[in-house]
């Protein structure tokens, strides 16, 4: 399910677990081990890409009625980030829940002109659980990640990119994409986690998210927890929303 191969210093590191590339225990566990094995080759990079239609796009439903099985997401994304190769997500399709996640927890960023971004987990009467309401903030800006995390609506790869979610938009070719980027490849930029979030007046984003989540209580406590990355570091808001997200599969 996750392939690592080595080339010229890089590492391409492919999930394939049709349909949607989901992020399963094996996926998982195939990441971690490719954390390690990227690092021990000591490669100048790491890139993520996944076969098939579309770029993760969520975790495992089926895993959903149960206490989620070792390794944990928020584990393996933060060892993504941690890792001293730096890693590239490299997408197409729709990039939705933990595969968003995944994304924010590489080094860069690089997108099909055509692939969607987004964080569903409202639609399910949840939110999300890897990290995602307290990394997205940290690479857009607040009130656009309290919006996307509490409506659930995908947002375009130009609106994303405008947002700052992205390094490069291409067309056409993935791969070469991707080499024209690492021959080029910028300075390392913070890890996400450790990146301050200026804080934004969301009160009318609540009005609207109010209004249109007609009583669900997923919406409103997706944007109060995303509204947490301007007051908490990292670690802590990260805890609350796996909190959070864990009560909700079971409630």
């Amino acid at each position: 399910m996750v392939n690592v191969r080595i080339e010229g210093g890089h590492a391409l590191v492919t999930i394939d677990n049709p349909p949607v590339n989901a992020l399963g225990v094996n996926v998982r566990k195939g990441l971690m081990q490719a954390v390690h094995r990227v690092n021990e080759a000591g490669c100048k990079s790491a890139a993520i890409v996944c076969a098939g239609r579309t770029f993760v796009a969520g975790g495992d439903i089926s895993e959903f009625s149960g206490p989620p099985p070792l390794p944990h997401l928020p584990d393996v994304l933060d060892a993504i980030e941690a890792s001293v190769t730096p890693f590239i997500a490299v997408m197409h399709g729709t990039v939705l829940g933990g595969g968003l996640e995944l994304a924010l927890a590489c080094a860069w960023r690089i997108a099909d002109a055509k692939a969607k971004f987004g964080l569903p987990e409202v639609n399910l009467g949840l939110i999300p659980g890897a990290g995602g309401t307290q990394r997205l903030p940290r690479v857009i800006g607040l009130e656009p990640a309290a919006r996307m995390a509490a409506s659930g609506k995908p947002v375009s790869a130009s609106t994303f990119e405008g947002w700052g979610g992205l390094d490069l938009v291409f067309t056409g070719d993935p791969m070469a994409a991707l080499a024209a980027f690492r021959d080029a490849l910028p300075a390392r930029p913070k890890n996400t986690s450790t990146r301050t979030v200026e804080d934004a007046d969301l009160t009318a984003l609540k009005a609207e998210i109010a209004k249109s989540a007609k009583g669900a209580e997923a919406p409103m406590i997706a944007l109060e927890t995303t509204a947490l990355a301007a007051r908490l570091p990292f670690a802590e808001g990260a805890a609350i929303e796996r909190k959070t997200h864990l009560e909700l599969r079971t409630s």
